[in-house]
């Protein structure tokens, strides 16, 4: 992936120039093109060189030309960082293990949780097998936009920063289907919440209703079909789909002097068929959505967004969502 470094501060007034034209914060400009607010964060403070996809991307989106600048080619920065690295885990930790000494040390953890009933419990849990309802299917919503599924666990991950009272909600939402609470705690080097449930039949359960294992980006996934089968389903899992992987704002522009808002929806995803998923449900539910670029989904229309937030709704109230829901814009 080829990068671009910028002149002193030219990579954080683009973004800032961005961030004006669109009407978006960092997390809501980051959703819009598959990136974590954080990245954008650290683009502004001119802490990393972006790539240049995204940039080139940010650029078409708003209209605004790339400031001076120079291409980086893939892997630029790998023949000094590659060596001091390798140097300073060798000083650190000293000759890695090998495949035979890592297959040994996973049956060993492994003989362990069976000897042991507490670790045991970790992997196989006892919990309420749920009925497929509006509640699964927003979970499953909530799911495919930002969680995952591993062999032994369900793990969601949610902001730090703006998704503190919605994280609780998922806890909750979890615990109320499956009579299984699910931990939550903050991610130590980021800006991340993760809500995170244990259990081998648990992820079965999941898998057996449509969920995958795996990248769901690379895996091209899609919503189950049972959630097609109900309009109250197709509601809850693009609730579920927005509150993750969309982002609401309020657009400011000024014509002749005068200052007007409006509201609008973006809604961002890397798997095609859940874009699909979105665009087709927001349409047979009477909505006029747009697909204005390659990875999202768009209500424009305030009037929309309004009836949005009044007959689908959200769960994770942002400042941008109280502001639309004040009347502000």
């Amino acid at each position: 992936m080829d990068r671009l470094a910028f002149n002193h501060d030219g990579l954080r007034v683009f973004i800032k120039q961005v961030q004006g034209k669109l009407g978006l914060d960092s997390d809501g400009l980051a959703k819009l093109i598959g990136l974590s607010g954080r990245t954008i964060r650290d683009w502004k403070r001119e802490k990393f060189n972006p790539s240049k996809d995204a940039i080139l991307k940010l650029s078409k989106l708003s209209q605004i030309p790339l400031p001076p600048h120079k291409i980086l080619p893939q892997f630029w920065h790998n023949g000094i960082a590659g060596k001091l690295g390798g140097k300073k885990t060798f000083k650190l930790y000293g000759l890695l293990g090998n495949k035979e000494s890592r297959s040994k040390g996973g049956k060993i953890s492994w003989f362990k949780r069976r000897e042991n009933p507490e670790l045991w419990t970790k992997y196989v849990k006892t919990f309420k097998i749920p009925e497929e309802s509006e509640d699964l299917a927003e979970l499953f919503g909530i799911i495919l936009g930002d969680g995952g599924l591993t062999r032994y666990q369900c793990v969601i991950y949610l902001n730090s920063d703006t998704d503190q009272d919605f994280a609780v909600y998922v806890q909750n939402l979890i615990e109320k289907l499956f009579d299984s609470k699910p931990s939550i705690y903050k991610s130590r080097n980021d800006h991340v919440w993760k809500v995170s449930i244990g259990g081998v039949d648990l992820v079965e359960y999941l898998n057996s209703k449509g969920l995958s294992l795996g990248n769901k980006v690379l895996l091209q996934v899609g919503v189950p079909e049972w959630v097609w089968t109900k309009e109250g389903y197709i509601k809850a899992c693009i609730r579920g789909l927005v509150d993750t992987d969309g982002c609401f704002s309020v657009h400011t522009y000024s014509v002749n002097g005068k200052r007007y808002s409006y509201p609008k929806l973006a809604f961002s995803n890397r798997s095609e068929p859940i874009l699909q998923f979105v665009y087709q449900g927001l349409k047979q539910l009477g909505f006029n959505p747009k697909r204005t670029y390659e990875y999202g989904v768009w209500l424009h229309n305030q009037q929309e967004v309004r009836k949005y937030l009044q007959e689908i709704g959200t769960r994770n109230y942002k400042p941008s969502v109280k502001k639309i829901l004040g009347g502000v814009a």
